[in-house]
């Protein structure tokens, strides 16, 4: 059981993974990404299996995995504030985790927006925020 994670949160293409990735080069631990883990299973259902199933499955098995890390591990992914707080603490729940720092990510929105529209199009990837559906694009820190 990890005895702390450190959660890199931010909006999509914030620089999330980058940092995340940096960190656990720095610290000498592990790093569970999200998107490392709906990628594989985006590829082997080849489309049969719809984003909201397969972003489910790789939340539940980042969550579980992080509990079987010992010591300290970097958690990254994208929890929207208002929508995810609740799914977030049932995942450190089921991490077992009694302890965790959030690092969060931030950039201009519109730089954000420019690098999200500068990547390759991939089907199971969520669409970005809108202005509409989050006004500021600050889009709220599920620890706080």
């Amino acid at each position: 059981m990890a005895a702390q994670l450190i959660l890199v949160n931010g909006l999509p293409a914030s620089g999330k993974s980058t940092l995340a990735r940096a960190l656990g080069s720095h610290l000498d631990i592990p790093v569970i990404s999200k998107d490392a883990i709906k990628e594989p299973l985006a590829d082997i259902t080849v489309g049969t299996v719809g984003r909201t199933a397969l972003g489910a499955l790789a939340s539940d098995t980042m969550w579980r995995l992080a509990g079987l890390v010992p010591g300290r591990a970097i958690v990254e992914s994208w929890w929207f504030g208002p929508r995810d707080l609740d799914y977030v603490k049932q995942g450190l729940i089921a991490a077992g985790t009694p302890a965790m720092v959030e690092v969060w990510c931030e950039v201009p929105a519109r730089l954000a927006w420019e690098r999200y529209l500068a990547r390759q199009p991939i089907p199971w990837r969520d669409a970005p925020p809108t202005c509409r559906s989050s006004p500021s694009l600050r889009c709220g820190r599920p620890g706080g």
